[in-house]
């Protein structure tokens, strides 16, 4: 007769790693956080981030997890996740979000996958999802869906874009639908901007930060194939 060993699965998500770790204690909270999932949201006490590794260890023990962190920006702290795979159970995924594809490692057995903007049909289902709660919304009004139509041609593929201006709008009536549109003419919302300030701050160094200047101010509107080949 075969034995037959039943891995229990568990998953977890660790959010806004970078903003995380940077606050007092930061990777201890993190560590509590993966812990208390771990342990099904038993009180985890850590003094150290040594002592945080261990328990860690000593938890998982081989077992199937699927482990998510989101926005990691530091390489030390890929790599001690990414090494602590031995420690899962067989078929157990790690998966990491970050703005440096440098982080990653192909060589390592690392898979990257690199998120590109999104097409129409797809664009327009993420816009929907946030401003009408639903993929394909019922009404046919016509200046909705006419509004709808320019705001999401406005966000050029842009995900975050999409599910700002999507949720800003929600349940807002026709005229502050087209006030918006005029608005977004001549000035981005502040939470875009905030946004897409966070990913400029982090480029390597002034040399990168002047170039993405320059990129900006000398190519509006002009094709991506076009600056690459500039």
């Amino acid at each position: 007769m075969d034995l037959i060993i039943i891995l229990e699965y568990f998953y977890c998500f660790l959010a806004s790693i970078r903003e995380t770790s940077k606050l007092p204690n930061g990777l201890i909270s993190l560590q509590k956080q993966l812990l208390s999932t771990l342990l099904k949201n038993e009180k985890v006490k850590i003094s150290s981030v040594d002592e945080g590794i261990i328990k860690i260890r000593n938890a998982l023990c081989f077992r199937k997890i699927l482990h998510v962190l989101d926005d990691v920006d530091e390489p030390d702290l890929v790599e001690a996740i990414v090494d602590m795979k031995d420690w899962f159970g067989y078929g157990s995924k790690i998966i990491v979000t970050t703005r440096h594809k440098s982080l990653l490692r192909p060589q390592l057995g690392h898979e990257v996958h690199e998120v590109e903007i999104l097409y129409t049909i797809e664009a327009t289902e993420l816009f929907n999802w946030h401003a009408f709660g639903e993929n394909n919304p019922i009404s046919e009004d016509y200046n909705y869906r006419e509004c709808s139509e320019e705001l999401i041609e406005w966000c050029r593929g842009l995900p975050l874009a999409l599910q700002v201006i999507g949720s800003s709008l929600a349940g807002k009536s026709k005229e502050v639908w087209r006030s918006a549109i005029e608005k977004l003419r001549d000035i981005p919302t502040n939470k875009i901007v905030d946004k897409l300030r966070l990913s400029y701050e982090l480029l390597e160094d002034d040399h990168d930060q002047n170039l993405f200047l320059h990129l900006c101010c000398f190519f509006v509107w002009i094709k991506k194939d076009f600056v690459f080949g500039y």
